[in-house]
């Protein structure tokens, strides 16, 4: 049996892939983590929030279904598999979709997200500045030998990772 440890929205600081729909889950972006042990063995993944709110979706409808699917099955944000999309999606089927669905954003959303990049970049500058090191009267960064205020620029121009 499985022991859900945290379960929550984050702000992501790294690159991670998505269960739903693999797609990747830019930096700096809101999204769905869920940590837990299962027989021993920890595990940590991540959902863009559309794509957290279709697996509850189908969760609801279908507990099993949803839970033996592979990574990557669905679309992102959507209800259906690969495949299996609606008629007004380009696919075969008739079932009507939702404005969410049909991938609207609100400007609250754009909003939250560039909040969160923001955020994100200001921790990621305070850590370079941590861990910055002098020599012979410049400040450097790393081990390849940037200088701080080039490893700013770059981070700036995002030019790192």
């Amino acid at each position: 049996m499985s022991t859900i440890l945290s379960d929550g929205e984050v702000c992501t600081r790294r690159v991670h892939q998505c269960c739903w729909c693999s797609e990747d889950i830019i930096a700096g972006a809101q999204a769905h983590r869920q940590t837990s042990v299962d027989a021993g063995e920890f595990s940590c993944i991540y959902m863009h929030l559309e794509c957290a709110a279709a697996f509850l979706e189908v969760y609801r409808q279908d507990r099993w279904y949803a839970e033996t699917c592979e990574q990557g099955d669905f679309l992102r944000g959507k209800t259906w598999k690969r495949g299996d999309e609606p008629a007004e999606a380009g696919g075969g089927g008739g079932e009507a979709m939702t404005e969410r669905e049909k991938g609207s954003k609100s400007p609250i959303d754009s909003e939250t997200e560039n909040e969160c990049r923001r955020e994100y970049l200001r921790g990621y500058r305070d850590g370079i500045r941590a861990f910055a090191w002098w020599r012979d009267g410049v400040e450097y960064v790393g081990t390849c030998g940037w200088t701080l205020e080039d490893a700013l620029m770059a981070l700036e121009a995002g030019q790192l990772p």
